[in-house]
């Protein structure tokens, strides 16, 4: 059991899951947001420091107090989990009030706590620092110091401050990043965990230079394509009136049903395929929450995601290696026995009742967060060793699924690649693939090293 619950880790690092939106599809809303905050909530998203229910209510309104301590005490943790030695000098004047003043001198107190380097320099008080850096920029009418905040402005500010900090110390998720040249131009490999965390972000500035350099975004699929997305996901549903329960056995039939329920989830997934409903499931075990809000999170967090969304309120082209209907087919293209096994083990995942701790539960959603931290830290030697041993503990366990993720999909990617590196265009490029794609034997860069390309870490 212990293996097949690491066959649901390697599908998270290896390749896209859409399924999760249309599990949790609900009435379209129109956020109420300005265009000049677009790409800064963005960043603000990931950060984890709001709730995206706020666009939809009051959101460009006068800020409550609940919700200004709120961004300020999530900004304090992040400032937090970088560790930094405390000013024990520092003496806190707090501001009470939701003001633009009281906001900056808030935000301002949760990092001046903290001994800092020259660059960042606290002494001059919060407005200086909050203008010297940039993070207020005022209006025509100037920084409107007395007038209350709009939620939307306090989300903004926060952001800012945090990506300053962030970026000054530099510090930041630096990911597994790999660079390939060849005659004039230069390829940018990153490597993905397709769910992510709050924790990840803000990733380093070497990810989003890298990114800025590039000319276009390549991933597997991309999942800002709205046409793309809704005919993969009717690929994902039975067209000929059966539903799951005419092509699986009547005992992973029940078993299923008490999934979906005990994941809070609607009956009517078995309407889906065995697949299609495994990989929802997959990212329901992932997060140990039957909250659609944390699981919806963990999707949206996922690297590609994240890049996705930067490179498409930026105007950058979007390229795609496979694209989601050649994924969904990989998964359609499965024996009958390994799609119902599929599905079988991502029911007992959900169904299990481990807690943190056991032995099992450090197979599957503690094997995740694992290789999240080691992708935070940037550590491609320790991911890397990891990442093998969960792969070899698999591969003869589900054969063609292991088969199915890695080895042919690979070769193809590299193929693709190679095409660009060898073109006579001058361009620089960014592509995001399951990190696995990256760090096991056979792979995609054991694909180009083969053939003569060196592939350098971006340290």
């Amino acid at each position: 059991m212990r293996k097949n619950k690491k066959l649901l880790c390697l599908l998270l690092i290896a390749i896209i899951v859409i399924n999760v939106f249309p599990c949790f599809a609900q009435e379209t809303r129109v956020p109420q947001i300005s265009n000049w905050a677009i790409e800064t909530l963005n960043e603000a998203e990931r950060l984890g420091i709001f709730s995206s229910e706020w666009y939809y209510d009051g959101f460009k309104s006068k800020i409550s107090e609940e919700r200004m301590q709120y961004i300020i005490d999530k900004t304090a943790k992040k400032l937090e989990s970088l560790k930094l030695e405390e000013n024990k000098e520092f003496n806190s004047t707090k501001k009470a009030g939701t003001s633009r003043e009281a906001l900056l001198i808030n935000l301002f107190n949760s990092l001046a706590k903290y001994k800092l380097p020259e660059e960042l320099n606290t002494s001059n008080g919060a407005l200086s620092y909050m203008q010297e850096r940039k993070i207020i920029k005022g209006t025509s009418k100037g920084l409107e110091l007395d007038r209350s905040c709009t939620t939307q402005e306090a989300v903004v500010l926060a952001t800012r401050f945090i990506l300053d900090t962030y970026s000054s110390l530099d510090k930041g998720s630096k990911g597994l990043l790999w660079k390939v040249s060849n005659n004039d131009t230069t390829i940018y490999l990153l490597g993905s965990i397709h769910v992510g965390t709050y924790d990840m972000y803000p990733v380093n500035s070497r990810i989003t230079e890298a990114l800025n350099k590039s000319d276009a975004l390549i991933v597997e699929a991309n999942l800002t394509n709205t046409k793309a997305v809704v005919e993969a996901q009717k690929y994902s549903m039975y067209s000929d009136g059966t539903t799951l329960k005419d092509h699986v056995s009547k005992d992973t039939y029940e078993k299923c049903l008490k999934a979906l329920k005990k994941a809070n989830l609607p009956e009517t997934m078995t309407q889906f395929k065995p697949w299609s409903i495994a990989s929802t499931l997959t990212i329901v075990s992932s997060t140990k929450s039957k909250n659609q809000s944390d699981i919806t999170t963990a999707a949206s967090t996922g690297v590609d995601m994240y890049l996705l969304s930067k490179a498409l309120i930026n105007g950058k082209p979007i390229l795609e290696l496979e694209g989601l209907m050649a994924q969904v087919k990989l998964f359609d293209s499965l024996s009958d026995e390994t799609k119902e096994k599929y599905l079988s083990v991502a029911v007992d995942e959900v169904l299990s009742d481990k807690k943190d701790g056991d032995s099992d539960e450090k197979d599957s959603a503690q094997s995740i967060k694992k290789l999240q931290e080691l992708w935070i830290d940037g550590n491609t030697e320790e991911f890397t060793t990891f990442f093998k041993g969960m792969n070899d503990s698999t591969s003869s366990e589900l054969d063609e699924f292991s088969k199915m993720l890695f080895g042919k999909r690979d070769k193809g990617m590299a193929e693709k690649i190679i095409k660009l590196l060898d073109s006579k265009e001058s361009k620089t490029y960014m592509v995001v693939i399951g990190s696995g794609h990256l760090t096991l034997d056979n792979t995609v860069i054991a694909n180009l090293t083969k053939e003569g390309y060196k592939v350098e870490v971006v340290k």
